[in-house]
C-alpha cells in the first residue's frame, strides 16, 4: 500500500510519479541542494551547510552542521531524526544519517555527499 506519493523528472523519461521512500530521497535531496534563501517565496527552505564545506571540521562547526541537518530534515513532516554523523570526504562534507519515517516504516539509512567541485548534494 502506497503511504506517500509524489512527482520527480530527475532521471525519469516517462513515468514522473515517485512513491513512499523513494519520494522522500528525492525530496530531501532536494532540500539539501537549494542553499537556503534561493528558493523565491520561501526563504526558509534549503540548506546552510554549503557554508561550512571549508571551514576546519572542529566540534563546533559539527555541531554546526548538526543542527541544520535537523532543521532541515525535521521540516518534512514525514521525518524524524535518530543520528547524523559528519566526515570531512574528497573536499566535501559527508553526513551519515540515520532518520525514522513517521508512518512506522523502518528507519532510513542515508549517506549524504556535499560535494563542492559539482556542487551538488549525491546519495552515497
Amino acid at each position: 500500500m502506497v503511504t506517500f506519493r509524489g512527482f520527480t523528472t530527475k532521471n525519469r523519461f516517462r513515468k514522473f510519479a515517485a512513491f513512499d521512500v523513494d519520494l522522500i530521497k528525492i525530496d530531501l535531496l532536494n532540500a539539501f541542494n537549494i542553499r537556503q534563501g534561493e528558493k523565491p517565496g520561501n526563504p526558509e527552505y534549503g540548506s546552510s551547510i554549503w557554508t561550512f564545506i571549508f571551514e576546519p571540521l572542529n566540534d563546533a562547526v559539527v555541531e554546526r552542521i548538526v543542527e541544520e541537518a535537523e532543521r532541515v530534515i525535521t521540516s518534512d513532516p514525514r521525518l524524524g531524526v535518530e543520528d547524523i554523523n559528519v566526515f570531512t570526504r574528497d573536499g566535501g562534507v559527508l553526513l551519515e544519517m540515520s532518520l525514522l519515517i513517521n508512518s512506522g516504516a523502518t528507519p532510513l539509512d542515508l549517506r549524504l555527499q556535499f560535494d563542492e567541485s559539482s556542487r551538488t548534494v549525491q546519495l552515497d
